[in-house]
């Protein structure tokens, strides 16, 4: 048992037995295993830059129990599954793991990033693949399903994937096929069905599913029917098609599939009504009002807004005074009047910030590592040729050196302060979350403290931390729409610190069906 010191002097105690889900009893012949841990490992962003932490992360949750394994052909283009299938060789070996007690699930549909790859699939007529830019197409071709799931294999080192899945077919509307746009996607599905059907017959997949980000919402335009794909399976497998389940988005933001505003049936209803085990993803990143959030827990070093906004204060007026500089250190020219006018970033990060501030950490990056540093960097440059020590027209060109050196260094430490300050009121709004939610999902509460402490007398105000009540409340939301069944809940967890916690939400008790309708309520949720 191990044990770790956590409030005052109480212990907090880590032998939490993960939770388990019932496979379907009608597809009970098509995994090695019928009961499947309530908590899965996600593993898209497993790559071989982080190998080592990677693969300890997975290693450490199958460890503890968790049993679903889910990747995709194009993780890291391919890295992901290479790192899975040598770590599960390496478990077989070093502990005894059994390849018969593991779900693993791979997809296939996504092209990205590779232009050639891209311009190889437009001019092949047996792909059908629809082009949505360059360097981006989605494909659910037979022979592209085909290539994919033999690259897969090769890179797992198995004969046998438990459960391939079309991902994201609702993509192939933004795109083309042969210079003609997707209209339906339904065609298409129903010949990656048939194909899929024969690959289990093979004995090659174990039976097929959908990801998709669209399912559980009617009313948007690639809106895929599953429903229709049930029909469709039924058509092209019969009655013992190997269509067994879905993947989708749900979390505290996201509830579609779990919150009819009508009265109507939602997708977790109608999955369990024709047999479809439910795995669900993104618990903790939430994409919705079109903006990207993160529920996870406060980071030490960002909960002092105070402080950032000094030194964030402290920055503007360095990057000011240097942007004042540069107007002496250069000539009088119009080249010079035009270069200079590219470094007023003080002004432009002061005219923006109440809007990145209420912004979130995840907008602010990406404006920052995609916009800001590109742009400073290409400016930096063009100074510098301008006014090299070769250049007969320059003036103080070690001056601008110089200039150039603290200029990069002041507007980094700025953007650093900037990130900082959206994390901070990010971690603050999460803590507010919790504490709201600690007050309308109490059973979810009592689960966690059961699971952590000798004595929950002692701890009986300890607060759960957000990741574990977010976990818990979509393990409960699809409990109360599916009979009790529940489903698994895919958590990224690619680095070894992530383990414990993910693995304790997906132990125990989740939460009483009144939290959940309790908790959906809070405004902070909206």
């Amino acid at each position: 048992m191990l044990t770790k010191r956590l409030f005052g002097t109480s212990t907090a105690v880590w032998n939490a037995v993960l939770s388990k889900s019932e496979w379907p009893a009608r597809h009970r012949l098509r995994l090695p295993t019928n009961r499947l841990s309530s908590v899965g490992f996600g593993a898209f962003r497993l790559s071989e830059r982080d190998r080592q932490a990677g693969a300890a992360a997975l290693n450490d949750a199958l460890r503890r129990g968790v049993n679903v394994i889910d990747t995709s052909s194009h993780f890291g283009n391919g890295e992901s599954e290479k790192i899975i299938g040598d770590t599960l060789k390496d478990a077989e070996r070093s502990w005894g793991l059994k390849r018969e007690d593991i779900v693993v699930i791979s997809k296939c549909g996504h092209i990205l990033g590779d232009s050639s790859k891209v311009a190889e699939m437009r001019e092949n007529p047996d792909l059908k693949a629809a082009v949505l830019s360059d360097s981006a197409a989605h494909c659910i071709s037979p022979k592209f399903i085909e290539s994919q799931i033999e690259l897969s294999l090769s890179r797992l080192g198995m004969d046998k994937i438990d459960i391939y899945m079309l991902n994201c077919p609702e993509r192939l509307l933004a795109g083309k096929i042969h210079g003609r746009q997707v209209l339906s996607v339904y065609p298409l599905i129903k010949e990656a069905f048939e194909y899929l059907e024969s690959e289990v017959a093979k004995g090659r997949i174990g039976s097929y599913g959908i990801a998709s980000n669209s399912i559980s919402n009617p009313t948007v335009p690639d809106h895929v029917n599953i429903e229709q794909c049930v029909a469709i399976a039924k058509e092209v497998g019969g009655p013992d098609h190997a269509f067994t389940c879905i993947e989708y988005p749900l979390n505290l933001f996201e509830r579609d599939a779990v919150e009819s505003l009508d009265g109507g049936r939602v997708l977790s209803e109608i999955a369990e009504m024709n047999d479809l085990y439910q795995f669900t993803q993104r618990p903790l990143n939430v994409i919705a009002s079109g903006s990207i959030r993160c529920l996870g827990d406060k980071k030490a070093g960002y909960d002092d807004e105070a402080k950032i906004t000094a030194q964030l204060t402290s920055y503007f007026e360095q990057v000011t005074e240097l942007e004042s500089e540069l107007s002496d250190l250069v000539g009088d020219t119009q080249q010079d009047i035009n270069t200079v006018a590219h470094f007023i970033w003080a002004e432009t990060l002061a005219d923006n910030l109440t809007q990145l501030i209420s912004s979130n950490a995840f907008a602010t990056k990406h404006y920052v590592n995609n916009t800001v540093l590109p742009t400073l960097a290409t400016d930096i440059n063009t100074l510098l040729e301008e006014h090299s020590l070769n250049n007969n027209n320059s003036h103080n060109a070690d001056h601008i050196r110089q200039w150039a050196v603290q200029y990069k260094e002041a507007i980094t430490e700025l953007c650093s302060m900037l990130i900082g300050l959206c994390e901070a009121a990010e971690a603050a709004t999460n803590r507010e979350i919790s504490n709201v939610l600690a007050a309308m999902a109490p059973t979810a509460i009592r689960n966690w403290r059961e699971l952590k402490f000798t004595d929950t007398s002692v701890d009986m105000f300890a607060q759960a931390p957000l990741s574990d009540l977010a976990i818990r409340l979509v393990r409960a939301s699809l409990e109360s729409r599916t009979g009790g069944r529940g489903g698994t809940v895919l958590v990224g967890m690619r680095k070894p610190e992530y383990v414990e916690g993910v693995v304790s939400a997906g132990s125990g008790g989740s939460a009483s069906f009144d939290d959940v309708e309790s908790a959906f309520l809070c405004s902070l949720l909206d």
